[in-house]
């Protein structure tokens, strides 16, 4: 080998030398493919390229005008001029637009029905009224109006429900005698006994009947009446029997106490039972155990039905409880003695009522002061007899009442 063709060769050895060599520690990966180096080598490619940024154009911003407000001129205050100076005037506001205030619940649902709410829905109802449904209150108040005379209130809500007296119920004739001194003397004369009754009653049906602006309403309690009688007293049904029966025991609503009988209303009729079948026991005054807006059980026997829609019937309460005396006389003994309240004191005796509830007739004591009804009086039982249910005692000692 000549000495110019070895100095080549040491050249081409110096210029492969100086080229570095990048050591590899798996051969097999230099001619494997997978989908993670594709995705590292595109990456790179893209690095390495140059990339051309577009210059951003400047964005041109406009900017508003300032509005300018319009300068607003104070008005002087509103004065009074009196001795001292001027003094200004207290400003006042408006309450036609506060606004009612929101009910929170306690328990997580309104309990209470708000005012606007609740007369609305007595207003739905009262229109209802009208349409033939029948409604239920309490008569409040007797007075006397301009236009209608004597009338009876029922509250409805917060409607104020006017009955005329000629709506309420038929009136017996006019009498003089019986210290009247004009037909509205005796309305409210009949009315005020009606004081704390339950009554049904229908809302006229003319438009006119309910002011809304004032909250009141005229109703009658006749055409009510009417209504119940036909559907209880007179409608038959497919077997042709009507719905009250002969010795159907009825729940009955007193709505007048006079001195010896209690008017009650059975399903749109009233009926006046004696106080001979209000009580077992003996009964002088009715007013001391019966009272309108009470209810109590009746029955219904010799039901009679004219062509007209006359209705008449036997009612009695007696016959509807228990004899208390049955009860009582099983539980007392000849020779004993007890306590009592005066019922009823007559020339023949007195009647008093023990507190375990059996009823003593008394001959009027010779050795003390006769008693009054509503004492208290210490009784000794002689005669028990269980086949009339009757007991006869002497009075011992009254106590104040």
């Amino acid at each position: 080998m000549t000495k110019k063709s070895a100095h080549i060769e040491n050249n081409n050895i110096e210029e492969i030398a100086t080229e570095p060599v990048l050591a590899f520690e798996n051969q097999a990966n230099l001619f494997a493919y997978t989908p993670e180096a594709a995705k590292t080598m595109s990456a790179k490619n893209r690095a390495t390229q140059p990339t051309t940024a577009k210059k951003a154009e400047p964005e041109h911003i406009v900017i508003p005008e300032k509005k300018t407000r319009p300068t607003k001129t104070r008005q002087p205050k509103a004065q009074t001029v009196t001795l001292m100076g001027a003094v200004e005037k207290p400003g006042i506001k408006p309450t036609s637009f506060i606004k009612s205030p929101t009910i929170m619940s306690a328990t997580g649902k309104l309990q209470l029905t708000p005012q606007n709410k609740q007369l609305e829905n007595d207003l739905i109802e009262l229109k209802q009224s009208q349409r033939g449904k029948t409604l239920t209150g309490t008569v409040c108040v007797i007075e006397e109006s301009k236009h209608m005379g004597i009338v009876a209130v029922v509250m409805h809500g917060g409607y104020k429900v006017m009955i005329p007296a000629t709506q309420f119920k038929i009136f017996p004739p006019f009498d003089e005698s019986k210290g009247y001194n004009s037909i509205e003397h005796m309305q409210r004369a009949i009315l005020n006994k009606h004081l704390d009754a339950q009554i049904d009653y229908m809302i006229y049906p003319q438009p006119d009947s309910i002011v809304i602006k004032d909250s009141i309403a005229i109703a009658s309690r006749l055409a009510a009446m009417r209504s119940i009688k036909q559907d209880a007293w007179i409608a038959k049904d497919r077997r042709g029997q009507t719905k009250i029966q002969n010795g159907m025991v009825i729940e009955a609503r007193v709505v007048n106490v006079p001195f010896s009988a209690a008017v009650v209303e059975i399903q749109g009729i009233e009926f006046m039972i004696p106080r001979q079948e209000l009580s077992w026991q003996l009964l002088k005054d009715a007013t001391t155990k019966f009272w309108p807006g009470q209810t109590i059980e009746v029955v219904v026997r010799d039901i009679s039905t004219t062509d007209d829609g006359e209705v008449t019937a036997h009612v009695s309460h007696k016959e509807a409880v228990k004899n208390p005396q049955e009860v009582a006389l099983m539980h007392l003994q000849e020779g004993s003695t007890g306590t009592g309240r005066v019922t009823v004191t007559t020339k023949d005796g007195c009647y008093v009522i023990l507190e375990q509830g059996a009823e003593v007739k008394c001959d009027l004591p010779k050795f003390t002061i006769i008693p009054k009804a509503g004492d208290r009086v210490h009784v000794k039982i002689n005669v028990i007899d269980m086949t009339t249910l009757r007991v006869k005692g002497d009075i011992q000692r009254v106590y104040e009442r």
